[in-house]
């Protein structure tokens, strides 16, 4: 199905609400490096080396073709299996919707954490609909890429693109593949 300029409109105005809360939140958890951190040196551990863990969280809104406006909260949270691959899982639902939505997404993703500047990312996800009020709960399948910018210590932000695709009773009407910006802020420890 081909996405519709309104359906477009609503999930920009998402992103973008998205962007303005974590350039918010970014500024509680910010972790400037000095150079005492020893962050740029070769020898020095990164975010993204075996055995670390982050974690995110999720607040923003959203809009359904009606034009009704919803709060969207949620967390996640990934590990370091090797060296840039990422495991992780995530959740979130839908406030003040009739009705209520909820999504775990379990994914992986791989870093190209080698590369100094702007790091490359590219992964794959599987998410799980629950949909509430006796409707069918929804599935599907995606990838996402782009760039991820170190931003001290322990911060840093991901900025892509995640195309995802229903692949379990997609409504009519509704796309069922779409492509959305994706812009994320996490927390290493």
């Amino acid at each position: 199905m081909i996405q519709t300029e309104s359906t477009f409109r609503s999930r920009w105005r998402v992103a973008q609400t998205t962007l303005q809360t974590l350039i918010a939140c970014s500024l509680l958890f910010w972790a400037p490096a000095s150079e005492a951190s020893g962050l740029y040196e070769d020898e020095s551990p990164s975010v993204f080396d075996q055995g670390r863990s982050h974690g995110s969280i999720l607040v923003g809104s959203g809009s359904n073709t009606s034009g009704e406006y919803h709060l969207i909260v949620g967390a996640g949270y990934g590990y370091f299996i090797a060296d840039g691959l990422d495991l992780r899982l995530d959740a979130d639902m839908t406030l003040g919707r009739d009705p209520f939505v909820g999504r775990t997404t379990p994914g992986i993703q791989y870093i190209l954490h080698f590369i100094p500047g702007i790091q490359p990312y590219v992964g794959g996800f599987y998410r799980h609909w629950f949909i509430g009020s006796g409707e069918d709960d929804m599935d599907s399948v995606g990838a996402r890429f782009g760039g991820i910018f170190v931003q001290g210590a322990r911060t840093y932000i991901q900025i892509g693109l995640v195309w995802e695709n229903i692949i379990k009773n997609c409504r009519d009407g509704d796309p069922c593949s779409y492509t959305i910006p994706e812009i994320m802020m996490s927390l290493a420890f």
